[in-house]
């Protein structure tokens, strides 16, 4: 387990929940609470309404960074459950300077992992170990392979078996949403020749673009170097 995710998680002192922006949250990114003597669980839905309460009391932006590494990676929309929410919330606070530092990474690295099925396998250890601090080290375990190489337990010379996958479209190489190409494709002529994106863009959606490196992080609406090249691809295959 990494050192920093051995450490205490320390978080700011809890602010009261105020229930209607916890609710316009969850809006954002299409969640759905269901009773937790209803149904299964579908994508984007969860049981978990206290476990999200208290991510909010953390913060809203913290918040957000958990539902988007979850909800932003694939084949993750059905993880909205307690024990992975704790432990990317955990890791997340460890180590904010790799998610600060290239959140894209992180977002790679989740798509290559199944939240759900880790979960099922730190379960059936959960007398040993809690399955949110096993799910946790483990996450821990693979940004570090990532984020510093130069430790010991990760081998750069261990082959990779499996045959290389067909290139991905664009949309899909950047983990575009439909709403996401629609908007690159509404991009409209800024002043000096810069290119922005509509003064209607969720603010969702261009903090989502711009983890992408599409869009200008921030207040702005302006899109990179990166971003002008998708709208021309996204406009020339419409």
């Amino acid at each position: 387990m990494d050192a920093a995710l051995a450490e205490t998680v320390t978080t700011r002192p809890a602010a009261p929940v105020k229930h209607e922006t916890l609710a316009a949250i969850l809006r954002e990114f299409g969640v759905k609470i269901l009773p937790c003597n209803g149904p299964s669980i579908g994508p984007r839905q969860t049981k978990a309404a206290a476990t999200l309460a208290r991510l909010y009391r953390i913060g809203p932006d913290h918040l957000r960074d958990v539902l988007t590494v979850i909800l932003e990676s694939e084949n993750n929309r059905l993880a909205l459950v307690k024990p992975v929410l704790l432990a990317v919330s955990d890791v997340l606070q460890a180590r904010a300077d790799w998610w600060q530092s290239d959140a894209s990474v992180w977002l790679e690295l989740f798509d290559r992992i199944d939240l759900l099925e880790l979960h099922g396998a730190t379960k059936r250890g959960r007398a040993a170990v809690p399955p949110r601090h096993a799910i946790a080290a483990i996450l821990g375990e693979e940004l570090a392979k990532m984020f510093d190489p130069g430790r010991p337990h990760y081998r750069r010379d261990i082959p990779d078996p499996r045959p290389p996958a067909p290139e991905k479209p664009l949309e899909r190489r950047l983990r575009l949403t439909e709403t996401m190409v629609e908007t690159l494709r509404r991009a409209v002529p800024g002043e000096g020749g810069r290119l922005v994106l509509p003064s209607w863009t969720p603010r969702m959606t261009r903090a989502a673009l711009a983890v992408r490196g599409l869009a200008v992080d921030g207040d702005r609406f302006d899109l990179t170097e990166e971003g002008r090249a998708a709208v021309a691809h996204f406009r020339s295959n419409c």
